[in-house]
């Protein structure tokens, strides 16, 4: 998500040079503006720039049966983030792209921290250790179960799920597989 201008050509400019690498493909030239309905709702919207992954990730969300609520993490607005090191020792701060609760089959909830990928730099694999780490620390400390869950384009785009559980039965079944 980009607020203004100078953000979007900043991400436009990006993204071409990832596609120009190979590491990346964009799908949408242009950002998906939010409706005149999601402007009604969110007047702060009406500044919002989305690419289409994390669009089609967010109505995924809305449909999930088992998704009781989520929110698309803006950095600018939410602030929230997770200290990590980089490759180079710095201390940076990762900003995942969503949380969700997930109600469970037992009836309890789980909190999701989502990250989802289109291509991934050598701080990618730091930025998951640290989030797993958070997730665990702070269900130990809170009582309520935190998981962390990187969600790749290609595995996401290829295919359809009715439910979260399904989508991370997928990833899992993937990872296993050694795909991810």
């Amino acid at each position: 998500i980009t607020f203004h201008s100078l953000e979007d050509r900043l991400v436009k400019q990006t993204f071409k040079s990832f596609e120009k690498e190979e590491k990346g493909v964009v799908i949408t030239k242009k950002p998906i503006l939010p409706s005149s309905e999601e402007q009604g709702i969110n007047s702060r919207s009406k500044s919002a720039n989305l690419m289409i992954f994390e669009k089609n990730f967010a109505s995924f969300l809305d449909v999930a049966d088992d998704i009781t609520r989520f929110a698309k993490l803006a950095e600018s607005y939410t602030i929230f983030s997770i200290e990590y090191l980089s490759v180079r020792g710095a201390i940076r701060y990762y900003y995942p792209d969503f949380v969700a609760v997930q109600k469970l089959k037992n009836g309890k909830t789980c909190m999701w921290i989502i990250e989802t990928k289109g291509w991934e730099d050598k701080d990618v694999p730091l930025k998951d250790a640290r989030a797993q780490d958070w997730c665990k620390t702070v269900s130990e400390l809170t009582g309520q179960l935190w998981n962390y869950i990187k969600v790749p384009y290609s595995d996401f785009i290829n295919s359809r799920f009715k439910t979260f559980e399904g989508l991370i039965t997928a990833l899992h079944s993937s990872k296993s597989r050694g795909l991810l």
